[in-house]
């Protein structure tokens, strides 16, 4: 199956980067002429040749590869999906590059542009991108080092970025726009599940221990979670305190990704998060070490109870939540894509995840005798 996301954009793109570079020329003069009319030429035509993309910076390196249609996958971390977006803004983007005026052909002189080699001796700020576009075959397509951008692509004018092919000591200033993410994780997409915030009706969590806080709302329109069976001499802290655990789900991403086997989650911790529309969603944190700067998680969703309370409910109290039938697709869908996975959450987001009740309640003061 050929990605006709990509196509229609290479084609978009051919079309306007001979004006839009046209206007760069015009501005920087008449003695570029000799530049070639494009950086990779050929290269817009085979897009969608394209079967995975090699990445190699100061760090390390890294390959993408295409799986069906529009999807691609990090190598490197089990074939983890990766954002199309990426894909096709690099790909295309590369396509699309117009030199504009030769630089140096001098190796030592690469630093300069950050374009000397990955590998070599230079210091890491000096050194550039490599990105290779291999077929299917693992053959090249095309090589390009990315080196420093001299000016920043805006809505209405295209950026300057040092480049050169690989194999070639010839520098370039080209236009174009393009961006290149030199880190592995940069590349997930990593969005794991959109929860609306007032569909959410109750939120527990366990520590490694035992100890359990619930929080929880009676309606969705309810500004605010409460504290369930606060034990007597205690309260509150403060009316929004709650939310930090009855809004967790709220943009849950996370910073890396591993297949479920090579975590340990010997030791545990738990979130559960019920909504008045009936889904379930249970979290399993490693607890193993709980001064870890971040957690591992893993994910299971499943369907609850909905809410007793919700056809009595007027429609705007109901109108974020969804119908036993759209709670059943939602499910299927999350849980295709956490089946099987460990999710490596930032400490903040796993901290509020773990909201314990020492951070939400304190001490009542005993009222002072009356004078």
């Amino acid at each position: 199956m050929q990605s006709r996301g990509m196509l229609i954009l290479a084609t978009v793109t051919a079309l306007a980067v001979a004006g839009a570079v046209a206007t760069v020329l015009g501005e920087r003069g008449g003695d570029l002429a000799a530049a070639p009319a494009q950086m990779f030429p050929g290269l817009l035509d085979r897009v969608n040749d394209v079967h995975s993309i090699k990445i190699t910076a100061a760090e390390g390196s890294f390959t993408v590869r295409r799986g069906q249609g529009d999807d691609w996958h990090l190598v490197e971390r089990s074939d983890y999906p990766v954002k199309y977006e990426k894909v096709k803004q690099l790909v295309v983007g590369l396509a699309s590059l117009r030199p504009l005026e030769a630089r140096t052909a001098r190796p030592e002189m690469h630093h300069r542009l950050r374009l000397a080699e990955p590998s070599g001796q230079a210091n890491a700020l000096d050194k550039g991108v490599a990105v290779q576009l291999l077929d299917k075959s693992g053959q090249p397509l095309e090589g390009a080092m990315i080196g420093k951008t001299r000016s920043i692509a805006t809505s209405d004018r295209e950026g300057w970025y040092y480049v050169r092919r690989l194999g070639d000591n010839q520098a370039w200033l080209a236009s174009g726009r393009i961006e290149v993410w030199d880190k592995a994780t940069a590349w997930l997409d990593t969005e794991l599940m959109v929860i609306a915030r007032p569909r959410i009706e109750r939120a527990v969590s366990e520590q490694l221990g035992g100890e359990k806080l619930t929080v929880f709302r009676e309606a969705p329109s309810e500004a605010n979670f409460k504290v369930a069976d606060v034990p007597a001499g205690k309260k509150v802290a403060y009316d929004t305190a709650p939310n930090s655990l009855g809004a967790a789900l709220g943009f849950l991403g996370f910073d890396d990704v591993k297949r479920e086997g090579d975590v340990d989650f010997s030791k545990l911790a738990h979130a559960t998060f019920t909504t008045f529309d009936g889904l379930r969603i249970s979290i399993e944190l490693d607890a193993s070490n709980p001064e870890e700067a971040a957690r591992w998680a893993r994910f299971r969703v499943e369907a609850g109870e909905r809410s007793a309370k919700l056809e009595s409910w007027p429609e705007a109290e109901r109108k974020d939540l969804k119908s036993a039938e759209d709670v059943a697709k939602e499910i299927a869908a999350i849980n295709k894509r956490v089946a099987g996975w460990a999710y490596l959450l930032p400490k903040y987001k796993a901290s509020d995840l773990l909201t314990d009740a020492g951070r939400l309640l304190i001490d009542e003061q005993p009222e002072k005798p009356k004078s």
